[in-house]
């Protein structure tokens, strides 16, 4: 819990007041969040890069390639279902 205490206000006349304000700041995250599905996005992730990456060619652009596969190869899996499909 995060506390700030203190606000200015300037008036007409140019005379600074500050006003004693207490209010209680929750900083930390409610809303939502990955929680237990995290870890297996990462592993999952992980196993894809490692894939790509041993597939991929020699050299620093091959391999940013294939980090940029493992991102995004469950899009793929799931237009080829669909199409697969029929959808």
């Amino acid at each position: 819990m995060a506390k700030y205490v203190n606000r200015s206000i300037v008036s007409i006349g140019g005379i600074i007041m500050t006003e004693h304000v207490e209010k209680t700041v929750n900083v930390f995250h409610r809303g939502r969040s990955w929680g237990p599905r995290g870890l297996p996005v990462m592993l999952t992730y992980i196993g894809a890069a490692i894939y790509f990456v041993e597939q991929a060619g020699d050299g620093f652009w091959p391999v940013v390639l294939a980090l940029l596969q493992a991102a995004v190869w469950p899009v793929y899996v799931v237009y080829h279902v669909l199409k697969l499909l029929g959808a």
